[in-house]
């Protein structure tokens, strides 16, 4: 919708709003893909859970997965 509307000839009629609307628009898909992120964080350490109980090798990915996700978390705070 955001997108749409920055589309319109007259949408930069007024600068201002428009770029409220722009900066928004930005935030908005910022934290859209830190989610996307942390989502993928956290079925990447899901699957090393599961993989941990057949390989121990595998501890080291999982704790690097675990300390991303964990700054992550602490950054989006």
């Amino acid at each position: 919708l955001l997108e749409h509307q920055m589309t319109e000839p007259d949408f930069w009629n007024d600068n201002i709003a428009a770029q409220k609307t722009s900066q928004h628009l930005n935030h908005l898909k910022a934290t859209f893909e830190t989610f996307h992120q942390m989502q993928e964080l956290s079925d990447e350490t899901e699957l090393y859970l599961e993989m941990l109980d057949e390989d121990d090798s595998i501890q080291e990915e999982l704790e690097d997965n675990l300390v991303k996700l964990e700054g992550s978390l602490a950054s989006y705070e």
